[in-house]
């Protein structure tokens, strides 16, 4: 362990940096309290914090970004048990002090991070002073919660008890607003769907996700669900929610906020939203983060997917959209790429989104089968509202994007005896009347188009088969990703191997990490040896490949 330096001209970084270093390892013994006591008391002065809150800015400080419970424990060399104690030190740094806040990792790993400024206030030797969560005015309220549970990546308010904790004491320290006074005596299940319906103000609102989801025992959260339900719910009593109504049906899965919230609580607010903001719907992938890449296609394939660019054209695709409403035809550009595994129909969707300028909200297919009884149905709804919601909101008509679809778009069960053929029939008609009303633009891929029910076929309005690559389109495929190739060489490989795009971009890795490893240009033999592992490998396994 470091011995500190006795000196008296701390400044915050040094005084942080002698912690830091001194505390790896250290297991947090007496001796290490004991070899930096001088640093801690100058940064105890001059922040404001205490010797253990100290102690955790300065790690967060050196690890950066999302420090979970176990980053911590590695770092001093202690049991995660251990780390434990500094829980009351970390749950005043973020709800009072608010120099902390909740983080998840890209493990998706439940952590901590540093509030946004504190670092910029530490490297100019200054206090961090978090922006006033009290005497908010109803705008500032409700960009504060949504602020927070965006930065939090909080998908529902139950992950944590550190989220509601702060978000109480938003709601507490604003009681002069009307809604603060009316939901401040609020808890648990109610607390949380009444916040995120406020967070929510500009979409849809919530639904029973946020319920299922949110940490409370089964009995509780079955009770609340029956209660929203019915409406018999004090939410519903008191008129805080009511269940979302369009085109004058009501879907009694789906809450928001009452029109008595929102023309008497919060009553002096003017929603001012940006309809280009993406942020709001964290699915949606705008063009500009698509990385730009050149695909090689079949010509016949090229034509199509050249013919649906065009009409997807933000300059056609407006004028397109209202000729057919005026010959009171359906709107929704729906479309089905299917074909071989690693073809190009991935990319080609993302592609599309590019050089169409539009958001792409990909669905998460894995997400949408759930335990809950009725709650697999719920999740494919709510994809579909969430997506009519971003329609409504964007200039730009962004693309739904199902990518292997296959997983939900399949056979129905004609004898439907299992409970699981049934959840499965029901999704699979609540899918064919969602793209029976659609409007805007849908892209489903999959590799297996022996699986999708009939009745699909005639809801996609353009479907394109993406086939093997011919010779001369592998060709050109190999000199895009191997630059190095001769024009010889890509013609031999494109003969000799019978691989799709993505098997070839395979090659292509190996051929890189080859040459960044050894510093030496592989050879054709060493790729015709790339190519044979590939083959030996498909045959072997059995895989399937997959989509590019």
């Amino acid at each position: 362990m470091k011995k500190t330096t006795k000196t008296t001209e701390w400044n915050v970084i040094s005084a942080l940096a002698e912690i830091v270093e001194t505390a790896q390892f250290s297991a947090l013994t007496p001796k290490f309290w004991k070899s930096v006591d001088e640093p801690i008391k100058y940064l105890v002065e001059k922040l404001g914090l205490t010797p253990k809150q100290v102690l955790i800015i300065a790690i967060l400080t050196d690890i950066g970004g999302c420090v979970t419970w176990k980053d911590i424990a590695d770092f001093l060399n202690i049991r995660r048990i251990n780390v434990m104690t500094l829980t009351d030190e970390i749950d005043d740094l973020i709800i009072n002090k608010r120099w902390v806040v909740n983080a998840v990792s890209v493990n998706s790993y439940r952590g901590f991070r540093l509030a946004n400024g504190v670092i910029n206030a530490l490297r100019h030797n200054e206090v961090f002073t978090p922006k006033p969560i009290e005497n908010l005015t109803n705008s500032e309220f409700l960009s504060t919660i949504s602020s927070y549970i965006e930065d939090n990546d909080i998908d529902n308010l139950a992950t944590q008890d550190n989220h509601i904790k702060y978000l109480k004491s938003i709601v507490k320290k604003n009681t002069q607003l009307p809604i603060c006074a009316e939901i401040e005596n609020l808890e648990g299940l109610q607390f949380l769907v009444i916040i995120h319906a406020l967070a929510q103000y500009y979409f849809y609102g919530v639904d029973n996700c946020h319920i299922n989801s949110a940490k409370f025992s089964n009995t509780a959260t079955f009770t609340f669900r029956r209660e929203m339900s019915s409406g018999e719910s004090k939410l519903f009593t008191s008129d805080l929610i009511e269940f979302y109504c369009e085109d004058g049906m009501i879907d009694t899965d789906f809450y928001r906020i009452s029109d008595r919230v929102r023309d008497v609580l919060l009553a002096d607010f003017t929603p001012e939203m940006d309809r280009n903001d993406c942020k709001q719907d964290k699915s949606l992938i705008p063009p500009e983060s698509i990385t730009d890449k050149k695909l090689f296609y079949n010509p016949e394939e090229k034509m199509q997917i050249e013919k649906l660019a065009s009409h997807i054209s933000q300059d056609k695709y407006s004028i397109i959209c209202k000729r057919l409403d005026e010959k009171k035809m359906r709107k929704g550009f729906t479309c089905l790429f299917y074909g071989t595994p690693g073809t190009g129909k991935t990319e080609t969707a993302l592609q599309l989104a590019k050089a169409t300028g539009r958001s792409i909200m990909q669905v998460d297919i894995s997400e949408i089968r759930d335990k809950w009884v009725g709650q697999s149905e719920k999740n494919i709804k709510a994809i579909f509202r969430r997506y009519a919601n971003n329609l409504k909101s964007m200039e730009v008509t962004p693309i739904l994007f199902f990518n292997e679809a296959d997983a939900i778009f399949n056979n129905r069960s004609t004898h439907a005896d299992s409970s699981a053929d049934k959840m499965n029939n029901t999704i699979q008609n609540i899918i064919l009347q969602e793209m029976e009303n659609f409007e805007g633009i849908l892209i489903a891929t999959t590799n297996l188009t022996t699986m999708l029910d009939p009745a699909f076929e005639r809801r996609f309005l353009y479907k394109v088969e993406f086939k093997d690559p011919q010779t001369d389109v592998k060709a050109k495929i190999w000199k895009s990703l191997i630059e190095s190739l001769s024009d010889k060489d890509a013609h031999y490989l494109a003969e000799k191997y019978k691989f799709s795009g993505g098997q070839i971009e395979n090659i292509a890795r190996k051929y890189n990490m080859e040459y960044i490893l050894n510093g030496v240009v592989p050879t054709i033999d060493v790729i015709d040896s790339f190519c044979a592992a590939e083959i030996i490998s498909k045959a072997k396994y059995r895989t399937t490949g997959f989509a590019v």
